[in-house]
């Protein structure tokens, strides 16, 4: 653990960080990768303690961030963007807007909550989603926080009020 180290002639981290307010900070432990996501639209990388100088464009301003193993997925106010390693996926427009994000640590599966106050379930599939359930009626206000327990057997959402844990 230790401060980041500035990419070569940026001594002082000069136009590396983000323009606006952090949305959203992953790490992905298998990548070894430090994902972090803000409302300039961008995802900043980091790999071995080093900020790399070219942050990925996201076409619509992040809400959150979540990492498995080595998959990350970025939820933005228009879809969800899937990130293996440093390869980005096309944005997947959804129909509500993501507000968390919660990936499994096998890189198998993503829980999203939505400002629907719904929770969606996917399968990861190399940089794209498919949609295999819905957990509906546990909030009656939009999700902002989803984790999942150490062994993955249960999944612990909130909002501005309540806390659900559900037994998946």
């Amino acid at each position: 653990v230790g401060r980041l180290t500035p990419p070569e002639g940026n001594g002082d981290l000069m136009y590396v960080t983000h323009g606006g307010a952090i949305s959203g900070l992953a790490f992905a432990p298998k990548s070894k990768l430090l994902l972090s996501v803000g409302w300039d639209d961008k995802l900043f990388i980091t790999e071995n303690s080093q900020v790399q100088m070219n942050p990925l464009s996201l076409a619509a301003q992040p809400n959150a961030v979540g990492a498995g193993g080595e998959v990350a997925v970025v939820g933005t106010v228009q879809g969800l963007y899937v990130l293996r390693g440093k390869s980005l996926g096309d944005l997947i427009t959804t129909s509500y807007t993501p507000q968390a994000v919660c990936v499994s640590k096998d890189d198998k599966t993503v829980y999203v909550g939505g400002a629907d106050c719904k929770i969606y379930i996917y399968s990861v599939s190399g940089l794209s989603l498919s949609q295999s359930a819905i957990i509906d009626g546990g909030h009656l206000k939009p999700i902002h926080s989803l984790r999942l327990s150490n062994d993955g057997t249960k999944l612990a959402s909130a909002d501005l009020r309540d806390v659900c844990i559900f037994d998946l």
